[in-house]
């Protein structure tokens, strides 16, 4: 795969083609992350200067000038750092001459990479250097995993790997710790030594097996983050054996003069014992990696450190191979990243980043290697500082400034605003925009909580106050719902917040989440257990309470009663028993529910070994009505998201493990034991076009909003550290003890725990600081304090108690006075002093305090009309005698909870709802095929289940009493034209063109090679495919046939692009001409993947196209193998026209668009004798094409998500909504024709 090129007399940045190249990232990540790269150049934010024909400011144009020196750039929120790497790329290849392979530029995630590939090549396109854009795909710009990957893979042999070698992701990593752990925790008490032994036993049960796990876990990750390839603790004394000379290491310890010799002994024994447990299990995890032959992330860093230290050639080699090294985001490097750019640096190193947005301490980034190297090259004049701000209003970094100046003093450089305040703005200009809104911590205990919050009282008031202002700017046209982001610092609270906006009728869309702590996980993951083990009671009970089953309370009492009554203790067997008394007892649908679901289990348990994971869950969920049950639920998107995200990750994780139940279930439990927010749930795709959006601070790092809401300021830090901490040598441990006294600290812990909570307070100032820099327009800071007694900013205090005094220094004494029980404020205040740059006025700060009424309600306030605010001295906004502002309290009342969709407002039983559907749909998604136009065409409300909500399609229905013959009820498993099962297949018409594209991908066109049954067996294999052994040599015979030449007349060669070749297409000898243009072609490429947008702000259009040959002449050919089982006599010409108009319009498109003269699309149907249909466009026809392609999204953007009106057995027979959500009766989705619906009459 390539990116093809373009041209400059059509090509523009915010619509070009993007052929997505081979990357060496890891492979699960490359193609989402080059897809939303494209889309992100295509739809460029508003900050960090999209536009490429922006004038560079003074300071960046240093920054790109210096290419020949080393040189560190402090480049504040803001400020363009993207778009100086950009230009350094840019002019290394234009003005240095160097080729684009010859540059290593390094970032820090996939979507950043992809970004910054994205961004370099537009601007190639823009200045007219097409070919430097095609060879950008050779380039290094990846992350530092990906380049790490790439260096151990050209090396492998040298690396002691196998050039294969598999990257586990997170969850498979974690998976792996925890199966390690168990196995150097078994080792580990069963030593030879009884003593040793018994050691071991006392040391685990004092710390417990998970607190255990923790320390041992987080020490490795920590220490190979350092580079430690074999982490070990830094124990400082001598090791001797016992006098078997077995078991745990005795220490000879020197105890200290005035010390605590008990406690320093018993500590460092039991550091001694921790340290084997962590030697045993950097061996166990070894080997578990090296059994399935493959590397963590981890690995790839020490792995290629190791190489580039040890081998001076491949160090050599690599170094000499870049001219200029690249490095964004500085500020989060570790040790041994810093080590591979220092064995590949030769005075080239550019490394840009901002220690304010240093916030990865928990991924063990150390600032300090940023602070060092800005210090060692500030004597050589090798720093710059880019502090001009191109994101955010003036007000907004008065405001920044204000808060962080004071508290970070001088290491905090003022950001400066370089955004035209002038320019356009819906928003009311005199409004202010910054906003405090501040809720009392008391009294709020006496509120009656809604069933979706389970957050403190104070905490619920603080979200619903927040979305009051939410709703207002929004209602009020001052913001849309999708320019706002509340952002938190913790997500334990999310649904607080998001339920807070929902009872106000905003829609959300939440990132960040809880996967595999989401109810839906829950649910899918309990019946998986009981499919394992249906003795396992506590899955049984879920699984039986879940709407899987759906046994009412009562029914749950009387079977938990009966088992322990007369079951002893095991349900399983009683539930089995349909002719127990407890049946009996049970209501007709309890009866019916367990019966039934009894039947279920054991039916699904007996072909467990048979069926893939994910099939197991989606049969369950078909034949339950999970999906439709969930689709009638608030947030119905991510839920059925999550739900998907579970079915791919349970394919993944048996794709690299095997069809194991257990052990997938394993792997679940070790992701559920992480604390919640470690896996984002499922991306909901419809959610976020029309939503206010909620994440966590650190998804938002590298992204901007209009509005930004940073929430929850009233929430204290959390104060804690592991158990053992290491600094270099330096060692501490709080010795836990057996008999549940109190951890004492021991060694160095107490200084070390200072260090890092030190630390960790500064790093809660830059997570800050980050949240706070996102917001262009408005920004708007919520929290929750105690007004009567306002806390001391100190370390462990809520960030609200020293950002809100800084913003307005008697907020506090303010608040303490008038806020008593049953008031409520809302009040304009200054910043306190004038800040430089602002000519001589302060931003306007608006604050909104908050507390209960004297009944339990909340109570509003806004300022006196005729009141206006003007400085005092103070910072308080006063009237102009002096006296403080007239507050006029007014009852805002709560609305009432939301009705439950399709029901009465309380009634559990109501019908279930149809989920609202976004009124766009192209924007609902983030690209769209040729397929999906099509069927978003056809049907746009099934396109809304499938595509976007992730239904999966439903068992074939037809109508009742109706006898159907071989053929009819091959029909009914398909879903549109050309899918049909043939009589007497067992390899449906999905699977078996699937199987004949991937033998025809191996073909190669220019040496003819023979087909065999063995390459379709395998191929088979490949795609785990079961089939027939005489299907199997069907599809040999099928794809022989295609590929037998034909004959030519005497004396006659084709000449491939030519007139001569359309018209020989048209003859009986078309297949062997199709076939000699393949073999003579320039360049072949196979099942090539392709991106563009027809216009800015269009939904992505994406396919792959089966074969792409670029001719001699320049002219490109285009072939779609197709696999229908044809009608005798069938007009292919027609069949094509009325099929795949929309499949050869948006091919044709995506090759012309990319600079090619002229494409030919070619439909080779294989099962006709002469079944070529082809169409020849050339450039002057590209415009015509574009229009065509915009009319139909046009025609499917008014349309939205409306119902077929042409409901039809082939259409809607395995529809996921035709029984229960569609507003169609049987006798119209069962007709045979295609009828208009309201023609009335079955077919």
């Amino acid at each position: 795969m390539r990116a093809l090129s373009g041209d400059p007399a059509r090509a523009a940045p915010s619509d070009q083609l993007t052929l997505l190249a081979p990357s060496d990232e890891v492979p699960a990540q490359a193609l989402d992350a080059e897809l939303a790269a494209a889309h992100a150049e295509l739809v460029p934010e508003h900050g960090e200067v999209a536009a490429a024909d922006v004038e560079l400011t003074a300071e960046q144009e240093h920054a790109v000038a210096r290419r020949r020196e080393p040189l560190l750039v402090s480049a504040g929120a803001g400020s363009g750092k993207t778009r100086v790497l950009v230009e350094r790329f840019v002019a290394g290849v234009l003005e240095d001459q160097l080729a684009p392979s010859r540059i290593l530029a390094i970032t820090f995630t996939e979507r950043a990479a992809g970004e910054l590939r994205e961004r370099i090549r537009a601007r190639f396109i823009q200045v007219g250097e097409h070919d430097a854009a095609r060879e950008l795909e050779r380039a290094f710009v990846s992350t530092f995993h990906g380049f790490c990957a790439r260096l151990l893979r050209a090396h492998a042999w040298r690396a002691g790997l196998e050039g294969d070698f598999a990257i586990l992701d997170e969850g498979g990593s974690r998976w792996l710790r925890g199966r390690a752990f168990e196995q150097a925790m078994r080792e580990l008490v069963a030593s030879e030594s009884t003593e040793a032994s018994t050691e071991s036993v006392e040391l685990l049960a004092a710390y417990g097996p998970e607190r255990a796990r923790s320390i041992v876990t987080s020490l490795y990750a920590a220490l190979r983050s350092r580079g430690q390839v074999r982490p070990r603790l830094p124990l400082q004394r001598s090791r001797a054996h016992d006098a078997n000379g077995k078991g745990a290491p005795a220490l000879d310890i020197d105890i200290d003069a005035g010390g605590d010799g008990a406690t320093d002994e018993e500590a460092w024994r039991a550091c001694g014992l921790l340290d084997a447990l962590l030697d045993g299990f950097g061996r166990a995890y070894e080997r578990l990696k090296r059994e399935r032959g493959a590397l963590d992330f981890d690995d790839l860093e020490l792995r290629a450190c190791g190489l580039l230290e040890r081998s001076a050639d491949v160090r050599a080699g690599w170094s000499e191979r870049f001219e200029l090294l690249m490095v964004d985001e500085f500020q989060d490097t570790n040790p041994r990243q810093l080590a591979i750019l220092t064995a590949l640096e030769r005075g080239n190193l550019f490394t840009v980043g901002d220690e304010l947005q240093s916030i990865y301490r928990f991924r063990h980034a150390d600032v300090g290697l940023f602070r060092a190297r800005r210090a060692a090259l500030a004597s050589s004049g090798g720093t710059l500082q880019l502090t001009h701000n191109f994101r955010s209003r003036t007000p907004l970094l008065q405001a920044v400034n204000a808060v962080f100046a004071a508290r970070m003093g001088a290491g905090y450089t003022p950001l400066v605003a370089a955004r035209d305040d002038a320019e356009p703005d819906c928003d009311d200009p005199g409004a202010a925009r910054v906003e405090l809104l501040l809720c009392s911590k008391r009294g709020w205990e006496q509120e009656i909580a809604p069933t979706w919050a389970r957050a403190a009282a104070w905490r619920l008031e603080e979200a619903r106050m927040l979305a009051r202002r939410v709703a207002e700017l929004i209602d009020g046209g001052h913001a849309r719902a999708s320019d706002v982001a509340v952002l938190l610092r913790s997500l334990s609270d999310l649904d607080c917040y998001e339920g807070a906006l929902r009872e106000l009728g905003v829609s959300t869309a939440a990132s960040g989440g809880s996967f595999w702590h989401s109810q839906q996980v829950g649910d899918l993951l309990a019946y998986l257990r009981t499919l394992a083990n249906p003795l396992d009671e506590l899955a049984l009970y879920s699984t039986l309470a879940s709407p899987m089953v759906g046994i009412s309370s009562d029914g749950l009492a009387l079977l938990a009663r009966a088992v322990r009554v007369v079951a002893r203790g095991s349900l399983w067997p009683l539930l089995k028993d349909a002719a127990s008394e407890t049946a009996d007892a049970l209501s007709p649908a309890d009866r019916a529910a367990a019966l039934g679901f009894c039947r279920r289990v054991e039916l699904e348990r007996s072909a467990l070994s048979r069926r893939s994971l994910s099939r197991v869950l989606e049969r369950a969920i078909e034949a339950t009505g999970y999906g439709e049950h969930l689709l009638g639920l608030d947030d119905a998107e991510r839920r059925l998201a999550n739900v998907g995200k579970l079915l791919r990750l349970a394919r993944e994780f048996e794709a690299r493990e095997g069809r194991k139940l257990r052990a997938f279930l394993e792997y679940a439990a070790a992701q559920q034991r992480e604390p919640a927010g470690a896996e984002p749930d499922g991306a909901a795709a419809a959610g976020g076009a029309q939503a206010v959006q909620l994440m966590s601070i650190h998804a938002a790092k590298g992204l901007e909003f209009p509005v930004v809401c940073l929430a929850d300021l009233g929430r204290a830090p959390i104060e804690s550290v592991e158990d053992v901490l290491v600094d270099g040598q330096r060692l501490g441990l709080r010795a836990a003890a057996l008999d549940g006294a109190r951890p004492r600290a021991a060694l160095e812990f107490e200084q070390l725990r200072e260090e890092h909570l030190d630390a960790h307070a500064q790093e809660e100032q830059r997570i800050l600081y980050v949240a706070m820099t996102r917001a262009r327009e408005r920004l708007l800071l919520s929290g929750a304090v105690d007004f009567e007694r306002w806390p001391p900013p100190r370390r462990s205090a809520p960030p609200i108690c020293w950002i809100a005094p800084a913003l307005a220094p008697e907020l506090p004494q303010l608040a303490a006075q008038q806020m008593g029980p049953g008031r409520q404020a809302a009040q304009d205040v200054l910043l306190g002093g004038t800040l430089e740059g602002t000519g001589g006025e302060s931003a306007r700060v608006r604050c909104r305090l908050h507390a209960p009424g004297g009944d339990g309600e909340a109570e509003a306030g806004e300022l006196d009309d005729a009141v206006a605010p003007s400085a005092a001295p103070g910072g308080l906004a006063q009237t102009p005698d002096g006296a403080r502002s007239t507050i006029r309290a007014a009852r805002l009342r709560r609305p009432p909870p939301r009705q439950a969709a399709g029901g009465e407002a309380g009634d559990p039983a109501g019908a279930i709802a149809v989920a609202p559907s976004p009124p766009d749909p192209l924007k609902a998604v983030s690209s769209l095929s040729y397929t999906g136009l099509s069927e978003l065409e056809r049907c746009g409300y099934r396109f809304y289940l499938e595509r976007v909500l992730g239904l999966s399609e439903r068992a074939p229905a037809h109508a009742p009493g109706e006898r159907l013959d071989a053929r009819a009820r091959g029909q009914l498993e398909g879903y549109a034209r050309g899918m049909p099962r043939a009589p007497g297949e067992s390899l449906d018409a999905r699977a078996r063109g699937q199987l004949v594209h991937r033998v025809l991908q191996s073909i190669d066109f220019a040496r003819g090679a023979a087909l065999d049954e063995q390459q379709v067996a395998r191929a088979a294999r490949e795609l785990g495919v079961r089939a027939r052994e005489s299907e199997l040599l069907e599809v040999a015979e099928l794809v022989r046939s295609a590929l037998t030449p034909g004959s030519l007349e005497d004396g006659e060669e084709p000449r491939a692009g030519s007139a001569h070749a359309d018209a020989s297409l048209a003859r009986d000898n078309e297949r062997l001409l199709l076939l000699e243009r393949l073999a003579h072609a320039r360049r072949v490429y196979r099942e090539h993947p392709f991106t563009f947008a027809v216009a800015p702000h269009q939904a992505l259009i994406t396919g792959v196209i089966d074969v792409l040959a670029r001719e001699p002449d320049e002219g490109c050919l285009v072939v779609d193998y197709k696999t229908d089982r044809l009608e005798p006599g069938e007009d292919l010409a027609a069949l094509v026209e009325r099929e795949y108009a929309t499949q050869r319009l948006i091919y044709a498109l995506a090759v012309l668009r990319d600079g090619a003269p002229s494409v030919q699309v070619v439909h080779w149907f294989l099962h006709a004798p002469q079944g070529c249909v082809s169409a020849r466009y050339d450039a002057a026809q590209q415009a015509e094409l574009e229009q065509l392609l915009l009319q139909r999204l046009e025609r499917a953007r008014a349309r939205g998500f409306a119902v077929s009106e042409r409901p039809h057995r082939a259409l809607c027979a395995s529809c996921p909504g035709r029984s229960t959500l569609c507003s169609w009766g049987d006798e119209q989705t069962l007709r045979k024709s295609p009828l208009h619906a309201l023609d009335g009459g079955a077919s």
